[in-house]
């Protein structure tokens, strides 16, 4: 059976919720990542990807789920990855932008949990909306 090259935010929060065992790859930059990210991911920057690749081959034969900002980068990553063999290498798409109403989110910074938070120092943020982030302070 071939693995679909693409899965949406709300199939992998299922599989989240499930416990289901797969490799989750944030490949944004870390200053990126460092801003907001979802819990449970692994940073391996598409730009690093050559690099680090070593770093996948225990996966190789596991489902890899990829996400990026908008699912540009990580489609790019996927195509990579499945010509090097990582035949279950799967986008999500729309990427970490299209998971806010999911509730995925987490905050970077050590602390309380507050999805959608940008990382601060309040232990109440105040939370105000650009696009579809959410932001504090």
């Amino acid at each position: 059976m071939t693995t679909p090259i693409e899965i949406d935010c709300q199939a992998v929060k299922a599989k989240l919720d499930m416990g289901s065992p797969f490799l989750f790859v944030d490949c944004r930059e870390p200053d990126e990542y460092a801003t907001a990210h979802i819990r449970g991911t692994t940073l391996l920057p598409m730009s690093q990807l050559a690099d680090r690749a070593a770093e996948l081959e225990p996966h190789k034969n596991a489902e890899i789920v990829i996400h990026c900002h908008h699912g540009g980068r990580s489609m790019r990553v996927v195509n990579w990855l499945r010509q090097q063999g990582y035949d279950h290498a799967i986008n999500m798409a729309g990427g970490i932008d299209q998971c806010s109403p999911v509730r995925l989110w987490s905050r970077s910074a050590g602390g309380k949990d507050f999805p959608f938070c940008k990382p601060c120092k309040n232990e109440e943020p105040r939370s105000r909306q650009i696009g579809v982030l959410m932001f504090c302070c």
